[in-house]
């Protein structure tokens, strides 16, 4: 547990009192910063499309800061975002492209700023992005605006710890859909993952995987990679080999090794040990996976190599089995929790659960009668259910602490949990969506607490409680959920 990231969170806060008021400049017109297409639709996949972030009607802009999120199972980002022209052809920039996370699908931080104390104005293209559709599956993408600055007024530059004014857009946040239809031509020679998405109810549920051929034509041997995040899934037993290959009754070898010391990477092979090939489609081989917590993940193929049978004039010459080239290099699959499962709290421990979750309190570890025992909790408002045994169904993202209260006839005996519900996509206080929480985590939180000191804007993500506020009871309740998955993190490793 890095306790002096959870230090420096306490330092940061008690600097905030240090520092100035974010202002926000009044426009005659607000901007709008849009992703452009709004719709775009695809006739195969594998087929790319390109997205602009736009901005239009902006006055001195200054800097802007952004953020990205799409479904990785559906469309893949080709390469890192482009610097746009709108601010480029008008002075020198910085352009920073934070990497997309390990999963794919979301990119925490991508913002441009002049290096001179100018602004721009009027409209045009600010970023580029390029992606391929990689599944049947329709989607979106989501672009969220963090900030539009202006630059300093005169008077201010060079002033130590002046803020740049805040230019407010006509919205948040833009989308683009993306439809990929069913008219494009059957894709050959195409490997993936099926299913393309799991949804599971609970912890320790297990589901099958299956690496697929569909139209391959004169295959001889297979080879590939497969990945997973290691902190919510885990593999059960070996992969099997498919009846794809076995179909013709001919001998195969069929490998499946963990490379190195990375027990979240196999790879995975198969071959005639004779010169014969097969077409058309089936399974090559399937996995057995065991959910270890319950959080958003995903299982990816990547490597697809696909080789044919020699020329008979080359047989026993040694040279190389010639190369078939696949209708896509990789395939991802989707492991996301179902929007609802039933989960025991017992008292004194705590609890990991999804928004959707009916969670069952029990208090038989603890108290044998339960005639007089009661549950207490806030969840917007201060609740209390009777009995050794409650359930109830929490649908808002939060830290609760939870109180079971053993009464007689001379005391009151109070044992305390810590239930921690989250969205269904990712920890709750993973805010660079990355499947872990560590340092970065910390600083996103005390930088929300410090904005809220500042402007009175409220991160909501940061709002553990859903007081609608942000003071000294967020911080326990981060510092309290830091632990908690820090011990779940580690015993998922385990």
């Amino acid at each position: 547990m890095n306790y002096k990231a959870l230090s420096l969170l306490c330092l940061l806060i008690l600097l905030a009192p240090a520092l100035y008021s974010i202002r926000t400049i009044e426009a005659q017109t607000e901007p709008t910063v849009s992703l452009s297409p709004a719709q775009v639709t695809c006739t195969q996949v594998n087929q790319t499309f390109t997205v602009n972030i736009t901005i239009s009607n902006v006055q001195n802009l200054w800097a802007w800061d952004m953020n990205l999120t799409w479904n990785p199972a559906s469309i893949s980002l080709i390469s890192a975002p482009t610097e746009g022209s709108f601010m480029r052809s008008a002075g020198s920039t910085l352009w920073v492209s934070i990497p997309q996370n390990a999963t794919g699908g979301y990119i925490p931080d991508i913002s441009d700023a002049f290096l001179e104390n100018i602004g721009v104005n009027g409209s045009g293209t600010l970023a580029t992005l390029q992606f391929q559709v990689i599944s049947q599956a329709s989607s979106s993408i989501q672009l969220n605006i963090i900030a539009l600055e202006a630059p300093l007024p005169a008077s201010e530059v060079g002033e130590n710890g002046a803020i740049f004014p805040q230019i407010t857009p006509t919205s948040t946040t833009a989308t683009t859909i993306v439809t990929v239809t069913s008219e494009g031509a059957p894709v050959s020679n195409a490997v993936s993952l099926n299913p393309s998405q799991f949804s599971f109810s609970q912890v320790n549920q297990t589901f099958t995987v299956s690496i697929t051929a569909s139209n391959v034509q004169n295959l001889w041997g297979w080879v590939c990679n497969l990945t997973w995040n290691p902190t919510s899934l885990s593999l059960v037993g070996n992969p099997v080999e498919g009846s794809f290959m076995k179909q013709t009754g001919a001998n195969t070898v069929f490998v499946a090794a963990s490379a190195g010391n990375n027990s979240s990477l196999i790879v995975i092979a198969d071959a005639f040990l004779t010169n014969t090939a097969v077409n058309g489609s089936g399974t090559l081989t399937s996995l057995e996976f065991q959910v270890i917590n319950p959080t958003e993940s995903f299982i990816q193929l990547s490597g697809i190599t696909l080789e044919g049978p020699l020329p008979s004039s080359e047989v026993s010459s040694g040279y190389p089995h010639p190369q078939i080239v696949p209708a896509a290099t990789s395939s991802t699959m989707a492991v996301a929790p179902a929007s609802s499962e039933l989960s025991v709290l017992n008292a004194g421990s705590n609890l990991i659960v999804i928004e959707g979750t009916t969670v069952t309190f029990n208090g038989s570890n603890i108290s044998s009668l339960g005639l007089n025992d009661s549950w207490s909790f806030t969840y917007g408002d201060p609740l209390t259910l009777g009995g050794q045994t409650a359930n109830y169904t929490f649908n808002q993202p939060g830290v609760y602490p939870v109180t079971y209260s053993v009464r007689n006839s001379s005391s009151v005996n109070e044992t305390t949990s810590i239930l921690i519900v989250q969205s269904s996509s990712y920890p709750l206080i993973d805010y660079y969506h990355n499947g872990t929480v560590n340092f970065n985590d910390v600083l996103y939180f005390a930088t929300a607490y410090i904005q809220y000191y500042q402007t009175g804007y409220l991160n909501p993500a940061c709002d553990l409680n859903n007081d609608g506020k942000l003071n000294f009871n967020d911080i326990t309740l981060f510092i309290a959920a830091y632990v908690i998955y820090g011990q779940a993190l580690a015993e998922g490793n385990s």
